[in-house]
């Protein structure tokens, strides 16, 4: 069966370069394990595709892997100079592409944006797809803590309208000093708990402002199996249910139709049968992409845990493939 991955990462030294100064003036405490980085990611992290990446995907029957900017510390989203970011995100994309164009049959590409100047944001989402042949945009987090329910950033939705290509939210760090309920507890931070958090709170931002009432055809992808949205709808059509008011004006319908229509979720990290089984109920099986998270996850593991889960034919193949091809036109 084809496999298509969506969430495989391309870490890339000159935007890395800034994580230091980044990280510094955020104030937010480092979660690397530096053991785990140097023996099992660093090596591979940033090798040719023929190193490590090819013969993984070989090894496990992925057919596709859908790179993006490895931007794990926001080196782009939180540089506070915009033609800096402009100029990070510009590299980041060519240098994407050129990876992309060793083995052009089995790498496809996210581009980035640098969403502190929305205007040359547009220019550079229609360079993605209509030069460098992107399939969609994945961006980390908010940029410099403004959110994409924003009005400044409506022209960007226009031309994911436009263009018709997804935009992935993923993770990335609060602000600082929203993390006071976890301290003494460093270990909740990160993938165990907050980046989840924050994901999932930025994505009903969006809902809640009313964009897809705005924006109908806009295509949004949450990893890690939908960040716990999924399994809470029910709780929040009862919340717009209780103060439909202070809404009215905004969304048309309730929170759960704007999940179904305009998010896809992936299967990127760890998660349990369950977890598939209520995303499939909640969302159905054809919103759903098969990812890795690559190189921060076992690929033969993210198989595994598809296999585990006791999925229909017809399940696997749209989570394997069939779902990115519809969405990106694979």
């Amino acid at each position: 069966m084809r496999i298509i991955a969506v969430e495989e990462h391309v870490p890339i030294r000159f935007i890395d370069d800034h994580a230091e100064e980044i990280q510094g003036r955020l104030g937010f405490p480092n979660l690397f394990d530096s053991e785990r980085m140097s023996e099992a990611v660093t090596p591979v992290m940033y090798a040719e595709p023929a190193f490590h990446r090819i013969p993984l995907m070989d090894e496990n029957g992925v057919d596709i892997q859908v790179l993006s900017v490895g931007d794990m510390y926001t080196c782009i989203s939180n540089e506070l100079d915009a033609d800096i970011a402009f100029d990070r995100a510009r590299k980041a994309n060519d240098y994407l592409y050129d990876t992309m164009q060793q083995y052009p049959d089995r790498l496809r590409g996210f581009g980035v944006l640098a969403m502190q100047d929305p205007a040359r944001a547009v220019q550079e989402l229609e360079r993605c797809v209509k030069q460098l042949g992107f399939v969609g945009i994945m961006v980390h987090g908010a940029t410099n803590f403004h959110y994409y329910d924003e009005p400044q950033f409506f022209p960007v939705w226009d031309k994911m309208e436009e263009l018709a290509v997804p935009f992935y939210l993923h993770v990335a760090n609060p602000q600082a000093d929203q993390i006071s309920m976890y301290e003494g507890h460093p270990i909740m931070l990160g993938n165990t708990w907050n980046w989840g958090v924050v994901a999932a709170t930025h994505a009903l931002r969006l809902v809640f402002s009313g964009l897809f009432d705005r924006f109908p055809r806009a295509q949004f992808i949450l990893g890690h199996m939908g960040e716990g949205i999924p399994y809470v709808l029910g709780r929040l059509d009862d919340g717009y249910d209780c103060r439909r008011g202070l809404v009215k004006d905004k969304m048309k319908n309730p929170p759960s139709y704007y999940i179904k229509n305009n998010f896809y979720i992936t299967t990127a990290g760890e998660y349990r049968p369950e977890a598939m089984k209520c995303a499939i109920e909640a969302i159905g099986a054809d919103r759903i992409l098969f990812a890795n998270d690559y190189p921060h996850f076992s690929l033969e593991k993210s198989i595994a845990q598809i296999e585990a889960c006791n999925l229909t034919q017809e399940q696997t193949e749209l989570i394997y493939h069939k779902n990115a091809e519809r969405l990106m036109g694979i």
